[in-house]
């Protein structure tokens, strides 16, 4: 699998304990991962700090910009 959701939850918790952070984009952000695992084949969703940083740039480092999740293609049918 490519993403651990015990890693996300753990950090849920953690967030949840900080009173600055803004638990609204958390709740959005998880929803939106979750449907797109959902909706996608199994293993084809990308989530997670590590995970994602591969994708974070195009090849112009310079534009950084980390995902909240990668979606890959299963076949050539899925990018036309």
């Amino acid at each position: 699998m490519f993403h651990s959701m015990k890693l996300d939850f753990i950090l849920i918790d953690f967030l949840k304990k900080k009173s600055s952070f803004n638990i609204n984009y958390l709740n959005i952000s998880m929803s939106i991962i979750s449907e797109l695992t959902k909706a996608l084949p199994k293993n084809s969703v990308i989530s997670g700090e590590e995970n994602t940083r591969p994708f974070e740039c195009d090849g112009l480092s310079v534009y950084k910009q980390k995902p909240l999740a990668v979606a890959l293609p299963s076949s050539i049918d899925q990018i036309k």
